[in-house]
């Protein structure tokens, strides 16, 4: 923000600078909103700013009561009509931004500017509903310097101050009010989620993650490289190739797409479920999905998080969608069985396929299951089919028929993304009398070198394929394992064929390049875990370190009364001796001595009045002690402003001529 130093006090010189520092200010606080704003709304800001501001250096009078009345009426239409209501973080925002566009048009007074730039501070907090990430809480630390700038400005009387004057006033404000905030941030009572968490709207969740499926819908999650979630292990992390992150289970197949049936909706038998092998421990930070599911190792056991249950088909769940980031605790087993048999309903579930859906491909799992010794044979068949003839695994396949996607696959483009080879798989075990189910979920993960935690980007977004069989339960089986074993073993950049996009770009293939994002990574998962996550309990960790254990909301409301007291205190007597005159006017002390011996015998003194009006209008009035007063006024104004070598002389003669002065 860029105004030009003031070389002029008069009233339109003085507009014109407020005005560019308010509009400035308000610019700086618009452009984190500005990716989520109607197209037409910034330009209606700039519109109304230009003009109010051509109006300060050109002179001119605002508009009328009623064009403004108008342009308010249709801005909230446009609003009402863009938004589809002023309910909610988007609209009103936007709301937000338009009135102060147009209260742009009215602002006359030094009120007006303040209030513009008190909306500019709720613009800033409005920001911090949508994120919370370090950029941006950085940038609104600028902003709001320039807002108190702005603020410390067109409060002024008179010749405002130069920019860089402004900024470091303001900047030491900000500085003195740190402490404060620091105190309220780690005291203040906590309850439990973000204080500031507002509902989002249905599905405005951003993993990514899907109840539904169709050929193409994971090959473009994964070009994304957003961070989905984070891990942290106790002890050893289990290989890459273990790591199946379990989320949304698809088993609704309506020849073309895949989707999640009423299955979902009820509780795991818990009891038919057998865990086998070592147990591993870790800690899931996971990004705001706006789902209710909660991604686990296949399989977590108990105890779950807080409010989580497992659904029939395995997954993990929570009570109410993830609308902010959340930190849970888990235990699984990489090897686990599910015992007992498929109810009839369950069967039917897992083995139906459309008629008339795909009939090559069913016609070909018929032939095939005829050929083997069982339905373990016939899977190995499978995956041999791929494996050894040309099928290629690419995030830019062909565009299927999608009358019969699963036929065009096997039999033509034989090319495409994991969820490509998950569905043409279940479609030939389902026509082969085989239960099978697609999960969806994350497969791998990246390991931190500057942080002991793992990453799960979208681009590690996975589908694999279940099938049930006798004696054994549900059975993993990832067809593109078959495809592309390093895909599993290494992760998606290694599996990739030349030309194919890669998620990260230049930012994973540049060795410096990789450790700047892991480093940064580093820094956000910090931020998350010690800011965002800062809750109950680390609250009450960190008060147990001074000998506050378990203390009352009361007893943390007194303790920062006293913090904030004692601080602001030692900060008043700080300022009080800063700001003090250096030495005492010992001439000016004799002098203010006189004009009380006046006003306590009834004289006039007003302070405008200079020490010779005042004696000249007096000694006429009362011509009796005209000595006295010429007296005690030249011997002051010697002292005070002929600084030679007689000022002890010259004082003395002061003091005297003050004390014997009688009016």
């Amino acid at each position: 923000m860029s105004v030009p130093r003031q070389q002029s006090a008069g009233p339109q010189a003085l507009e014109s600078s407020a005005i560019a520092w308010v509009i400035g200010a308000l610019c700086m606080t618009l452009l984190p909103h500005a990716p989520y704003l109607p197209v037409w709304t910034l330009p209606m800001f700039l519109l109304t700013s230009g003009w109010r501001f051509w109006i300060a250096m050109h002179g001119g009078e605002l508009p009328s009561r009623w064009i403004r009345l108008a342009l308010a009426t249709a801005g909230f239409i446009l609003v009402y009509t863009s938004q589809r209501g002023i309910n909610g973080v988007a609209a009103g925002t936007t709301l937000l931004v338009v009135m102060i566009g147009l209260k742009m048009l009215e602002t006359r007074t030094r009120r007006d500017n303040i209030l513009l730039l008190v909306l500019a501070y709720f613009l800033i907090l409005a920001s911090f509903l949508r994120e919370q990430g370090p950029v941006l809480a950085a940038y609104e630390a600028l902003a709001t310097w320039a807002v108190t700038t702005s603020l410390l400005q067109v409060t002024r009387h008179g010749r405002l101050l130069a920019s860089r004057e402004a900024l470091r006033i303001a900047g030491q404000f900000m500085l003195q009010a740190l402490p404060v905030m620091l105190v309220l941030f780690l005291l203040f009572p906590r309850i439990p989620g973000p204080f500031w968490a507002l509902p989002k709207a249905s599905g405005a969740g951003v993993s990514g993650l899907s109840e539904e499926m169709s050929p193409g819908t994971l090959a473009q999650l994964s070009l994304s490289d957003e961070v989905a979630f984070r891990v942290n292990f106790v002890g050893q992390s289990p290989p890459t190739s273990r790591l199946y992150w379990r989320g949304p289970v698809l088993d609704k197949f309506d020849g073309r797409n895949w989707s999640r049936s009423n299955w979902s909706a009820l509780p795991a038998d818990m009891a038919s479920l057998a865990y086998q092998g070592p147990a591993t421990d870790y800690t899931v930070s996971l990004m705001p999905n706006g789902k209710p599911w909660l991604l686990a190792l296949d399989l977590p056991s108990q105890p779950l998080p807080p409010n989580a249950r497992l659904n029939r088909q395995l997954q993990l769940v929570s009570l109410k969608p993830v609308n902010d980031r959340l930190s849970y605790t888990l235990r699984s087993y990489l090897d686990f069985q599910t015992l007992g048999p498929l109810s009839k309903r369950e069967t039917n579930t897992y083995t139906y396929l459309p008629e008339g859906s795909n009939p090559r491909s069913q016609a070909l799992a018929r032939q095939m299951r005829g050929q083997a010794a069982g339905n373990a044979d016939f899977i190995q068949a499978v995956l041999r089919k791929f494996n050894q003839e040309p099928y290629v695994y690419t995030l830019t396949p062909r565009l299927l028929d999608m009358r019969h996607p699963s036929d065009d696959f096997l039999f033509n483009t034989r090319e495409g993304f994991c969820e490509y080879y998950a569905s043409s798989f279940a479609v030939l075990m389902r026509a082969a009398g085989i239960p099978a189910r697609i999960v969806t979920g994350y497969q791998g993960g990246e390991a931190n070198p500057f942080g002991d935690y793992m990453v799960v980007r979208q681009s590690s977004a996975h589908a694999w394929t279940e099938v049930w069989l006798q004696g054994q339960g549900w059975t993993r089986v990832d067809p593109t394992a078959a495809v592309a074993p390093e895909r599993i073993e290494l992760g998606l950049p290694d599996s990739l064929r030349l030309g194919d996009p890669m998620p990260g770009g230049l930012m994973r293939s540049v060795a410096i390049l990789a450790d700047i994002r892991m480093a940064w990574d580093l820094a956000n998962a910090r931020w998350d875990e010690f800011v965002l996550g800062y809750g109950p309990e680390l609250q009450m960790d960190l008060l147990s370190r001074f000998g506050l254990n378990m203390p009352s909301p009361v007893q943390l409301v007194l303790v920062i009364f006293a913090l904030v007291g004692g601080f602001l205190l030692l900060l008043t007597l700080y300022l009080a001796r800063h700001y003090r005159p250096q030495t005492r006017d010992r001439a000016l002390v004799l002098y203010r001595r006189f004009i009380k011996k006046l006003a306590k015998a009834g004289y006039d003194t007003p302070m405008y009045e200079s020490p010779k009006d005042l004696a000249n209008r007096i000694g006429r009035q009362h011509p009796r002690i005209q000595g006295q007063l010429n007296l005690v006024v030249d011997s002051y104004l010697i002292a005070r402003y002929r600084k030679t070598d007689r000022y002890e002389l010259a004082l003395e003669q002061l003091r005297k001529a003050v004390q014997d002065f009688k009016p």
